[in-house]
């Protein structure tokens, strides 16, 4: 299993096997105040296996704040299916939107956000929380 992407976004949502997504690719927020709560969406694409369909999967995401301190902020279960019309063997990809609320820390700096499936790490994005001048 590997993680195509992940893309934080200012909103996404996956609609019939597309994956739809507004403001997407940001790096850098400045909220009004620190500490404070920014709501984001984060969009992710995994490829798995055949081999690794038609079980169930646990994903774990998790916030690192400049300080260290490790939060898990989402998680939960899927499973990838083998359609009919798809060839055995073939790779199968998963999409997925899922709106996130980031408790930002009092200081400034590098938030990462790190993807888990069944306790491997398979990616991370980051961004950057700036205080306004």
């Amino acid at each position: 299993m590997q993680t195509l992407f992940l893309i934080l976004a200012d909103g996404a949502k996956v609609a019939e096997g597309k994956l739809y997504m507004l403001g997407g690719g940001w790096t850098k927020i400045t909220p009004p105040i620190l500490p404070s709560k920014h709501l984001t969406h984060l969009a992710i694409g995994i490829k798995a296996a055949w081999d690794e369909t038609d079980e169930r999967h646990i994903f774990v995401l998790r916030l690192e704040a400049p300080s260290g301190q490790v939060r898990e902020i989402a998680g939960g279960e899927f499973q990838m299916g083998r359609p009919a019309d798809v060839p055995e063997g073939s790779e199968q990809t998963l999409l997925l939107a899922m709106p996130l609320i980031m408790q930002l820390g009092e200081q400034p700096g590098r938030y990462v956000v790190t993807l888990s499936v069944d306790g491997e790490e398979l990616g991370s994005t980051y961004f950057l929380a700036a205080q306004r001048p």
